[in-house]
């Protein structure tokens, strides 16, 4: 079947469109070509049970990255905006820092309130300490003191005076009791020279005067206790008073929030069991500090009524979308940072800080899977956070550092409620869902993005609306239609398909920009369609290098190709080379030499295992033709070899097998095949010939070797009929085919294949192989027969 000029390309019709060029079309921020992918990830965001995380799969280069992150900022913007989380300070247990939530927007303004709060109440309480209703109750409760302790001092010097003894007091504050007789002191001579009655007198009466002096002292000692008491309940009560003056209006403001409540008792009762801090203390008051612990600044005794605010949420902004790009380990589960002093590590809970778990809290984190499972203990968090539902700090950073550390901190784990969604690759997404074995528990919606689409009127507007918005929010140059229309026919050429288009959008983009970029250059207001060739031929001389050098190989006769003539075992083969971004073909010779044995057919690139499991497959389906087609009544000895010249990579894919044969039936049928026509399909047991990628790069490359020599009119491509639809080939070619310079053929089986490179019926031919088959079988008997 030769193809006619029409078959070889579909153009879109650019006046089927209603616009005339894309700043008609509003910007539309959807995922388009993907309704399997977009109903799992609705699906995904909308059930609300635990293990329902979503894995997106598909292509990379699809887009696949933005157009979730678009989709589910839509559905964000309508849920409920989730909560602030901030750390206090924890009296009881200060390594273990509090969190407490507040409803959004609520946590920087808390921060603000206690910490102005404290900074009045330094100056406040400062003020009432240093004020005359206070040193006024102060001075009476002393007075009291001191009154009391002198009525006791009377009672005791009454009672010396009765017992006839006199008080001193030494420099060091001790009592000496001095018995008197007639008003003088006794001295020690004298006293032991008194009667025995006598100084049993003085010493009972010295006892009984100790017993009243100890008392004393217990009295004034208690009598202290209960002053100084009442001093620290009258320091107490006057500062109450102003914390709970100034506090009453914060109560208020954050009793939305029971743990918020809880802590702002907390630092009053702190703030009343730290009055001297607020008091502040005179330089000479500060007790000795050994030289080897630096005393911390006294602001820094103040950070304990600080909040940290961790994670402040704007109100009625929706849920948070958090895209990670380094999914570390901390970057994941956040950090507490360490800063050095005086030769040690120190730390405290204003310098705990979030990671992405925290702040996607309430909403969605999207990640990467492929940087997850680079990164170390990454997928050890994400999974521990979401099994157990909270997210753990573990203050990590100062293990192994050669700096001693002041403490570590253990802050409250946060409970979390959010949807992680991986986006990645399908290969390991099964390598997950096989040998992880909590992966398919956490992970159970999978969203499948393809890489094609159908080419429906209804998708190639799909394509107008994605330009439209690419420009609309870059702020680019427009498209006018027959531009979007040189686009859409790009977006068939990528998946080799006239009837599908590319659903990678991510690839559609650059094209895109480099359209721009020529229409620019040349002080265009709009995109046409001449930019659109141009970015696309400049894109092909950019990375075409390696097939220019391959092409003047052939042309100059380095690689063995003929285009013209016609030899016996020798057929042009085709081939496409991947280079990074650039796909093309090449003719590549094959051989083949037949001979009497037994070794049926050997591919030599086979044996030097320059060849994969696909193309071998393909090798064994040709001896089984060959079987089936010839060997009904004879066995079929036969040793062939076949090769692929000049090959020194590798040999992959099965759509040389029709190749193959046609060499095989032209060495044992002795008729030469055209060497001005190349072949590409594979080809099963039956003779069929089977459908084979990158036609349309194979059918190019042969005409660009055939044009470099210059055409002939007879020169063409033998490609399988059902690859009909594949086909996208450039405009020289199509204008080549149109003035029958060059020529395309579609076959369904081997025997149209071998019919046209002989250019002899394939009766003809079976027979002739039919005979020569034979005629190895007699004379491979008649030799063992021999011996």
């Amino acid at each position: 079947m030769l193809l006619d000029p029409k078959a070889l390309y579909r153009r879109c019709d650019h006046t089927q469109f209603t616009f005339q060029d894309t700043r008609e079309i509003p910007p539309q921020q959807t995922i388009y070509g993907q309704d399997r992918g977009t109903t799992a990830i609705a699906f995904g965001i909308d059930i609300d049970h635990p293990g329902y995380n979503i894995y997106v799969l598909g292509p990379s280069g699809s887009g696949r990255l933005t157009a979730v992150q678009h989709f589910i900022d839509q559905h964000a913007q309508k849920s409920p905006t989730p909560d602030d989380w901030c750390y206090v300070y924890n009296f009881q247990q200060p390594h273990k820092p509090k969190a407490i939530r507040l409803p959004a927007g609520y946590g920087r303004p808390f921060k603000d309130d206690l910490a102005s709060l404290i900074a009045t109440l330094q100056i406040e309480i400062a003020e009432i300490f240093e004020s005359d209703v206070y040193l006024k109750a102060q001075a009476q409760l002393r007075e009291q003191f001191e009154n009391e302790s002198q009525r006791i001092l009377s009672q005791v010097q009454q009672v010396a005076a009765q017992k006839s003894f006199n008080l001193q007091s030494t420099p060091q504050g001790a009592i000496v009791m001095i018995p008197i007789r007639d008003g003088k002191p006794i001295p020690p001579e004298t006293f032991a020279a008194l009667p025995e009655e006598v100084q049993a007198e003085i010493t009972a009466g010295r006892r009984e005067l100790e017993e009243a002096i100890d008392s004393a002292f217990r009295t004034t000692r208690d009598l202290g206790k209960q002053t100084d008491a009442s001093i620290e309940e009258l320091r107490r009560d006057m500062a109450s008073q102003i914390v709970e003056a100034h506090m009453v209006s914060i109560l208020k403001k954050y009793d939305v929030s029971g743990s918020v409540i809880g802590h702002l008792w907390a630092v009053k009762a702190d703030i009343l069991n730290s009055l001297d801090e607020f008091e502040g203390m005179e330089e000479d008051d500060h007790p000795p500090t050994p030289r080897m612990e630096p005393q911390r600044p006294p602001e820094a005794y103040f950070e304990r009524y600080a909040v940290n605010v961790f994670v402040e949420n704007e109100p009625k902004s929706g849920a948070p979308v958090i895209l990670l790009d380094l999914p570390t380990y901390q970057n994941l589960i956040g950090r507490v940072e360490y800063e050095v002093e005086y030769g040690m590590l120190s730390t405290n809970f204003t310098q705990i800080t979030n990671g992405a778990l925290h702040r996607a809290n309430g909403g969605f984190l999207i990640l990467r899977a492929g940087d997850v499972f680079t990164q170390p203990l990454a997928w050890e968090a994400l999974k521990l956070t979401l099994i157990s539902g909270q997210v753990v700090i573990e203050d990590s950073q100062a293990r192994g550092m050669s700096v001693a550390t002041a403490q570590h901190l253990e802050p409250e784990p946060i409970p979390i409620k959010l949807k992680v969604v991986l986006v990645g690759n399908p290969d390991l997404y099964y390598i997950l869902y096989e040998h992880e074995e909590d992966f398919r528990d956490l992970f159970r919606v999978k969203a499948d993005f393809v890489d094609a689409m159908q080419r429906t009127h209804e998708n190639e507007v799909h394509y107008a609306n994605f330009i439209a918005t690419i420009c609309h929010q870059e702020k680019l140059l427009h498209f006018d239609a027959e531009a979007v229309g040189r686009v859409i026919d790009y977006g068939s050429w990528m998946v080799s398909d006239q009837n599908k288009l590319s659903a990678t959008f991510g690839q559609i983009t650059p094209l895109i920009y480099e359209s721009v970029f020529f229409a620019k250059r040349d002080q265009q207001p709009i995109v046409t369609a001449a930019a659109v060739d141009r970015a696309l031929a400049a894109r092909i001389y950019r990375n075409n290098e390696s097939e220019e050098l391959s092409l003047e190989r052939i042309t100059d006769g380095t690689i063995f190709i003929d285009t013209a003539g016609e030899v016996v075992g020798q057929v042009n083969g085709l081939v496409v080379m991947s280079l990074g971004d650039h796909i093309f073909g090449l003719p590549s010779r094959l051989t083949a030499r037949v001979f009497m044995g037994r070794k049926d057919v050997v591919q030599i690139d086979r044996e030097a295992r320059m060849t994969g499991p696909i193309h071998d497959k393909g090798l064994l389906i040709l001896q089984g033709y060959l079987g089936g087609r010839y060997a009904h009544d004879y066995p079929l000895t036969l040793s062939a070899s076949i090769t692929f010249e000049q090959s020194y990579g590798g040999v992959e894919g099965d759509s040389a097998s029709s190749t193959e044969l046609y060499a095989l039936l032209s060495a044992l049928s002795q008729f030469p095949i055209r060497q001005d026509i190349a072949v590409t399909g594979s080809v099963n047991q039956r003779g069929q010939i089977q459908p084979v990628g990158g036609v349309t790069q194979k059918i190019e490359g042969f005409f660009k070797v055939c044009q470099a020599r210059g055409l002939t009119g007879s020169q063409g491509v033998i490609i399988p009929k059902s690859n009909i639809t594949h086909l996208m080939l450039n405009q020289d070619v199509i204008q080549a085919v149109g003035q029958e310079q060059f020529h395309i053929y579609a076959i369904e089986t081997v025997d149209e294949g071998i019919a046209l490179l002989t250019g002899r019926s394939a009766e003809e031919i079976h027979r002739k192989v039919d005979n020569r088959l034979h005629q190895f079988a007699e004379m491979l008997a008649t030799y063992e027969g021999r011996g």
